[in-house]
């Protein structure tokens, strides 16, 4: 149960986040700033660009835990039984976290 959890979680926030952003698109781009807008595109670039740099840490930091899953998969499952080895989930030693 619990990888369709985890799915719909990150489903209903990025849901949650696109709608945000349509409320501070608003807030951002003021008639004030018209034609430019630079006040807005400044913002809008900002936060592009910390979305690409936050996406290349949640890469590099789930390659680290992929390497770590891998060098302990070997002894973490000769613990556990059938039943307890289905229940793991995306915990299970073969599960690769993507981006």
């Amino acid at each position: 149960m619990r990888p369709y959890i985890t799915y719909l979680v990150s489903c209903a926030m990025m849901v949650a986040w696109g709608n945000i952003g349509g409320g501070i698109s608003a807030q951002i781009y003021r008639s004030d700033d018209a034609p430019a807008y630079k006040t807005g595109h400044t913002i809008a670039i900002s936060f592009v660009v910390a979305a690409v740099i936050l996406s290349i840490i949640q890469y590099y930091l789930l390659n680290i835990a992929n390497k770590s899953k891998l060098k302990d998969s070997e002894n973490s499952l000769k613990k556990l039984n059938e039943e307890d080895v289905m229940r793991l989930g995306d915990l299970h030693p073969s599960f690769i976290y993507r981006l």
